[in-house]
């Protein structure tokens, strides 16, 4: 074979597989491909702005207030902000749950998984103005996942049932502030009345009957310590001279079991030192005013509760007196009107 044929030969298959190369990647280059994601969706939770869940016994609206630091506060509930001990990693869980499986593919076939009428739904704002929208379905046959599908998608995935039961858990016990407390009048058993840091007067009660009817409640006895020259009561529940009009304190636990609060007061949220409180009238010296309660769990233990109130000053708008409840970092906005039938008992 000559030289000049040999090198027509190299020079021809060098052409082709440069061609053959470049062929190549042009196709993979047209190609589109497709990496399923394992998430049944993905948001960053800096850009959710509102969350909306609602269970077929509860519905929950929270959105993030600029105006308050980019803390979350209730939509249905005035100036009310979320208990950050439980809402704290939220919005990381609601970043996007990891999917199991893809189940189905057709939107005929929802409500063989019960996504016809979802056991939850859950609705997350997005800054952009755009949202996520999910609805859970039944439980896999083994109770281990969720059905789920996403708005706007037609794929129907699995995801781990606990990430659906903590929504849940959100919408039907709302982590409300520490400060929104529930009182059940049955279950006071002392009413502590404190002055200038120390006890004015107390009322207990001798419970002879589970009946409302049956108790009794008394003024307590104070004693009086030598060393510090402090009044105190010498037991829980106090006892003392059983008093003529029962219903007064009666009364006032009523009232005080229906909190007629607006929300925290501008500047009020987490605060620690004392001259913080003073600011708003509370101090160590102001009207306070402690609630003890009994009660029993589940499984029969008896729990010990309180609530406790401290008032301040009356708020700039004059509609509002400032009060603490349950010795909290938080100063709240009661209305003028019942926190001063509150503060008529004291004196």
């Amino acid at each position: 074979m000559s030289i000049r044929l040999s090198l027509i030969l190299i020079i021809l298959l060098s052409l082709s597989s440069i061609l053959g190369t470049w062929i190549y990647i042009e196709f993979q280059n047209s190609e589109d491909i497709i990496e399923e994601s394992p998430y049944l969706y993905r948001i960053s939770n800096k850009d959710m702005i509102t969350v909306d869940i609602k269970t077929k016994r509860k519905e929950l609206s929270i959105e993030k207030r600029d105006d308050r630091d980019g803390l979350w506060f209730f939509k249905t509930l005035i100036n009310t902000p979320l208990d950050l001990n439980r809402w704290g990693g939220f919005t990381f869980l609601l970043q996007g749950p990891l999917t199991d499986r893809l189940i189905d593919d057709s939107e005929t076939n929802r409500s063989k998984f019960g996504l016809d009428n979802p056991s939850l739904i859950l609705n997350i704002g997005l800054s952009d103005g755009s949202s996520i929208e999910l609805a859970l379905g039944d439980k896999t046959p083994d109770g281990s996942h969720h059905y789920a599908l996403v708005e706007g998608r037609s794929s129907i995935m699995t995801v781990d049932v606990s990430w659906g039961e903590v929504i849940q858990k959100l919408a039907d016990i709302p982590p409300l502030p520490h400060w929104y407390y529930s009182l059940d009048p049955i279950t006071v058993t002392e009413v502590v009345f404190y002055l200038n840091g120390k006890i004015s007067k107390a009322f207990g009660f001798v419970k002879s009957n589970p009946d409302q009817e049956f108790r009794k409640w008394e003024e307590c006895k104070l004693l009086m310590d030598q060393e510090t020259d402090q009044p105190y009561l010498e037991i829980e529940p106090c006892m003392g001279k059983q008093i003529e009009d029962q219903n007064l304190l009666k009364n006032l636990i009523n009232h005080i079991s229906k909190p007629d609060f607006d929300g925290v007061a501008l500047n009020g949220t987490g605060l620690k030192a004392p001259q913080e409180f003073a600011e708003f009238g509370a101090t160590s010296d102001s009207p306070h005013i402690f609630l003890r309660t009994e009660g029993f769990d589940a499984k029969g233990k008896k729990i010990i509760s309180r609530v406790a109130i401290t008032f301040g000053s009356n708020s700039s708008d004059g509609n509002h007196i400032y009060v603490v409840p349950q010795d909290g970092e938080d100063v709240i906005l009661a209305d003028k009107k019942w926190a001063q039938e509150i503060l008529n008992n004291f004196y």
